[in-house]
């Protein structure tokens, strides 16, 4: 038995997404698509892609989509998500961060510095300037 209130129950919309990879139709509710705008590609038409996973294959799947289908599909509610320039993954020990590599001597240095008592303490004071002491 159901309750009857006078609040209407909220809906999250559905795209009848067809995979290009199966050719299966399935229904795929809006917050589980995102959608990418490229609006550089040559070809004019072609304004970004919309990607979900698909439930007949169990694929990721991006398909290409004209500027009236990213618009409709970010009306409905479709999370837009834009391409940045700059790779916000941290830097791993197999792909370091560009800089000069340690020498000798900052290997040197750096047991120095450890073998005092008060090393941590010159980590949270600004650091001391090349050549004198914490």
């Amino acid at each position: 038995m159901r309750a009857n209130n006078n609040r209407e129950e909220a809906t999250v919309p559905t795209v009848i997404a067809q995979c290009p990879r199966c050719d299966t139709s399935v229904p795929v509710i809006s917050t589980a698509m995102l959608v990418t705008a490229t609006p550089d590609t040559s070809d004019e038409r072609v304004a970004g892609t919309v990607t979900w996973l698909c439930a007949g294959c169990d694929d990721l799947v991006s398909q290409q989509i004209s500027w009236p289908a990213l618009l409709q599909l970010v009306r409905i509610g479709v999370q837009l998500v834009e391409e940045d320039e700059t790779d916000p993954r941290p830097v791993h020990p197999d792909h370091p961060a560009d800089g000069a590599p340690l020498t000798a001597d900052d290997v040197l240095e750096l047991h120095e510095l450890l073998s005092t008592t008060n090393w941590f303490d010159g980590l949270e004071s600004p650091s001391p300037l090349k050549g004198t002491a914490p």
